[in-house]
């Protein structure tokens, strides 16, 4: 995605905590970013088994499924070039998997950090949300993951159930009748995680995410039900979900089909909300224009932060050797202050 700074990062990062499993980079950067990036891969062979694979131009769902084809691992999980895992919580995730059937993913505990002003800052942190799906039925999982909605992509997965999540590259039904990327990349791998298997949080930090100005991010609804792709798009993962439910839940096709138009409604419902919920406000946004305001908001803002009782997951809380998250914690703050483009 042409960010070889954060892609470098990530690499160097991994390479230092001693990872043992194996990393497959689906690099959809231009040949000069490519090639630029291969050079930080090569130095850090002799540490990671690592593939740098060239997918120019690729989309996301496009990246993924290709990978797929590539994989040899019995467990996989997915890392943004922005993003970081900790692969000691990786171990507790797999060692769960195994000892649990029933269940198709696992995870740890996830943080968001902020750095609007620059990549390479981090002025604070909070909890991010990831899906636990613990009910007994596809059906009631599904209904739950869409109504309180949160991406499960980046759990670690069987790999089984993760290439069915992407559909079969060789037949290429994904791409042909869902050429929505919300809907291809995200909304559809997500609820096909919860339908094929429970989903489990593990003690331990295990994903942290940023926030900055070049994030991927999805349309706002108006947008999205606009697009000349969405209406195809949502007939195919309305009748995909539904088959894969049907089989799951044993239930008549119909019935399925239901379950998933009154969950999807739910989550759609929750969207248009959410949108219309944000009360504009003229005012407070010339203030906040101005620098030293700014500042001050943020200040204000990281205060409150340390001072709301159990908030051990503030930045302020994360650096304190006493958290039980620090020493995992530590060398991702250290690996963000360092980036340089």
């Amino acid at each position: 995605m042409n960010r070889p700074a954060m892609l470098r990062r990530l690499i160097a990062y991994l390479a230092s905590t001693g990872f043992g499993g194996e990393v497959l980079i689906g690099d959809s950067s231009s040949e000069a970013v490519f090639q630029s990036t291969g050079h930080a891969v090569a130095r850090c062979q002799g540490n990671l088994t690592i593939r740098h694979i060239p997918l120019p131009g690729r989309s996301i769902a496009e990246a993924i499924k290709e990978l797929n084809e590539s994989l040899r691992t019995s467990y996989v999980c997915l890392v943004g070039d922005d993003d970081f895992v900790v692969p000691r919580t990786i171990g507790c995730c797999i060692a769960f998997l195994k000892d649990n059937p029933a269940y198709v993913a696992a995870h740890g505990v996830g943080v968001l950090i902020t750095s609007p002003s620059s990549p390479n800052t981090i002025e604070r942190a909070a909890p991010y949300k990831q899906p636990i799906a613990e009910e007994n039925s596809a059906a009631r999982r599904l209904a739950a993951h869409l109504g309180s909605y949160s991406v499960s992509l980046f759990a670690v997965h069987r790999t089984e159930a993760w290439r069915k999540m992407f559909g079969d590259i060789k037949t290429g039904q994904h791409a042909k009748y869902c050429k929505d990327a919300a809907f291809a990349a995200e909304l559809l791998p997500c609820c096909l995680s919860v339908v094929y298997g429970k989903v489990k949080q593990v003690e331990g930090l295990y994903l942290v995410r940023q926030t900055h100005p070049r994030r991927y991010l999805l349309p706002n609804w108006l947008s999205w039900v606009s697009s000349s792709a969405w209406s195809g798009s949502y007939v195919y993962f309305r009748n995909c979900l539904s088959r894969e439910l049907s089989t799951q839940d044993g239930i008549p096709l119909s019935e399925a089909e239901t379950c998933v138009e009154q969950a999807f409604a739910t989550y759609f419902g929750n969207a248009v909300r959410k949108t219309l919920g944000r009360t504009p406000s003229p005012v407070r946004d010339r203030l906040l224009n101005y620098h030293l305001l700014q500042e001050g908001w943020r200040a204000l803002r990281s205060a409150r932060d340390r001072m709301v009782p159990g908030n051990r997951l503030s930045l302020a809380c994360l650096l304190s050797v006493e958290s039980p998250y620090y020493t995992d914690f530590r060398p991702i703050y250290e690996a963000v202050s360092k980036v340089s483009e």
